[in-house]
């Protein structure tokens, strides 16, 4: 993070970065003056979450505009009995809904563990544009503890379990996915959806795996779309 004055002081101003997240800055002070109007400092969290970052300083007329932060984590953790204003970062600070991931925000290159045996409703949509060319983009959704979680949806059934828009680099790992299965005749329910509209036109998407999962309660598995011909 750079902090800057705009109007030097008189003298040295001492600024000193905060934030509502504990860790550590590195230098733990700044000065600024007429010779020097801004300096980097480097915050190193000791934990996950959203953090606010600001400054104080030694004299009475320097303000900061505070600046909302997240730092993220590589895995994050879902379980029935966990709560939404967990971190998700572990076991023991767990989320309990699926909706929490989208709330927070997909983070590239995390893995997203669900307790086994442990049922999640609500339709997951992935649409960040991410091509999945990069090994460190990829997203993976697993299982952790004793068997597989279940990933399923209610009303409307025509909606995806897990639809991806325009993007790649997704793994979905030993989970069960399941419809809603009380769908009329006339409604399309895809499981995993697929999804590559057309402004994605001579974009290649790359690395969508579905490995050790079981689908099942839906009118089609698996659906991948094309709107525009020569997509790939």
């Amino acid at each position: 993070f750079t902090f800057s004055i705009f109007d030097p002081l008189p003298g040295d101003t001492i600024v000193t970065p905060t934030s509502s997240l504990p860790g550590t800055w590195t230098p733990a002070t700044l000065t600024l003056n007429a010779g020097t109007l801004s300096a980097t400092a480097t915050f190193t969290p000791s934990a996950y979450g959203g953090t606010t970052i600001g400054a104080t300083g030694n004299n009475s007329a320097l303000s900061a505009v505070p600046v909302t932060y997240k730092c993220d984590s590589h895995d994050y953790y879902l379980s029935a009995t966990g709560s939404d204003s967990a971190n998700g970062a572990t076991t023991l600070t767990p989320w309990q809904t699926s909706a929490q991931i989208e709330a927070w925000g997909w983070v590239r290159g995390a893995t997203y563990h669900f307790n086994g045996g442990d049922t999640f409703i609500g339709a997951l949509t992935l649409a960040d544009g991410v091509t999945g060319s990069l090994l460190a983009d990829l997203i993976t959704l697993t299982s952790y503890g004793t068997g597989r979680p279940i990933l399923t949806v209610t009303s409307p059934t025509s909606t995806a379990v897990f639809r991806s828009i325009n993007c790649g680099g997704i793994k979905l790992d030993n989970l069960r996915i399941i419809g809603a299965g009380d769908r009329p005749a006339t409604t399309t329910q895809f499981l995993i959806h697929h999804h590559m509209t057309s402004s994605a036109a001579g974009v290649t998407l790359e690395n969508f795996t579905i490995n050790r999962c079981e689908i099942s309660n839906g009118q089609r598995a698996i659906q991948q779309r094309t709107e525009v011909a020569g997509l790939s």
